[in-house]
């Protein structure tokens, strides 16, 4: 049975490698047992991530995205949870073009959906290793341009954002009673961040007319995380979570457990 479980928690550490990911909150730390159910509220903020660059620009950047949702997660096993998340999300892109000039798109809030799946190992002395592997998507429209030379929209454009993300990760549990269980852990993941713009985005200055169109993703994909979550009242815990070098993010998040 130990072997099924290694093997079942390596394929959801690895299972994503090569599609299109990014770096979101881990779902719950600790399995929550056979059809145990758990609600949580959570705020993500990314604060920062490159992105790659193309043609007539030198630098192209998520400058920072807030994504705020509920989260609702199942025990499928003693060991394996499965997870559900809808809320709300919004991002602002700064670029900067080889002649000089750059402009910050502002998007506004928009529907994001995510699902996602995590197991762990206990390998004893109060340690375990675990997996997570997640994807999210969601929507947002163009609300403003600011930058040089007095830009302008002409046409607020729309985007479909998808993100994906493995991640392993190591645990330990302080446990001082079965109702008061502190949970440090670290690991890395694999992440990778897309833009689609499913209707171009078009602003003007005094002098040029630009584009954003096609598809624009991240230009880092390996980072470290580190998280912590701490029991307030029976059944209730917050969450906190960091997650860097691939990105600068932070999530914070209240779970209650029924």
């Amino acid at each position: 049975m130990k072997v099924i479980k290694i093997f079942i928690v390596a394929a959801i550490v690895f299972t994503g490698v090569d599609a299109a990911c990014y770096a979101g909150s881990i779902g719950p730390v600790e399995p929550l047992g056979p059809m145990k159910v758990e609600i949580s509220g959570e705020y993500n903020e990314i604060f920062g991530r490159d992105l790659e660059i193309s043609d007539d620009v030198t630098g192209d950047e998520v400058k920072s995205s807030g994504q705020g949702y509920v989260e609702l997660a199942l025990g499928l096993t003693d060991w394996c949870n499965a997870y559900a998340r809808v809320g709300f999300a919004n991002l602002k892109e700064e670029i900067n073009w080889d002649f000089g000039r750059n402009q910050t798109i502002q998007y506004s809030n928009g529907l994001l959906w995510g699902i996602g799946s995590n197991a762990l190992h206990d390998i004893g002395n109060n340690f375990g290793v675990g997996g997570d592997i997640q994807f999210n998507m969601w929507f947002a429209d163009g609300d403003s341009v600011s930058g040089t030379n007095s830009v302008a929209l002409t046409q607020k454009g729309s985007l479909r954002i998808t993100d994906f993300q493995t991640a392993v990760y190591l645990t330990y549990t302080y446990e001082h009673d079965m109702d008061y269980k502190i949970i440090p852990y670290i690991g890395g993941y694999y992440s990778y961040f897309n833009i689609n713009y499913r209707k171009n985005t078009i602003y003007t200055d005094d002098t040029y007319i630009y584009t954003a169109e096609g598809n624009t993703k991240s230009k880092d994909n390996f980072g470290v995380l580190l998280g912590l979550s701490i029991p307030v009242l029976k059944n209730f815990s917050y969450k906190l979570e960091g997650r860097f070098i691939a990105e600068t993010a932070m999530s914070v998040g209240a779970k209650y457990r029924f």
